[in-house]
């Protein structure tokens, strides 16, 4: 399953999540395969963009996605990573 997630490099490398994409970066991650759709959070009690798998159409929500994948994916030079150029989050 391909996911999509953005790092952020203003001073404290936070991140944010499909949930938080705007529409060039929902665009570009799908160029890369990523399947991204609106989905029913029960953990968060709302709906949101999240990262869906092809097969079984399940998602990962916000709450999983640090622990289960982002973490693996910022310390392995293995796998892919895309430089989005400036991110402003008050665009």
């Amino acid at each position: 399953m391909k996911i999509s997630w953005m790092r952020l490099n203003n001073g404290d490398y936070g991140f944010i999540t499909p949930s938080e994409f705007n529409e060039n970066e929902i665009n570009f991650a799908k160029s890369k395969g990523v399947l991204l759709e609106m989905r029913y959070s029960r953990t968060a009690n709302e709906r949101y963009l999240a990262n869906i798998c092809p097969d079984c159409r399940a998602f990962v929500g916000d709450w999983f996605l640090f622990d289960d994948y982002i973490i693996e994916y910022m310390y392995d030079e293995n796998l892919p990573k895309y430089d989005m150029g400036y991110y402003c989050d008050n665009e």
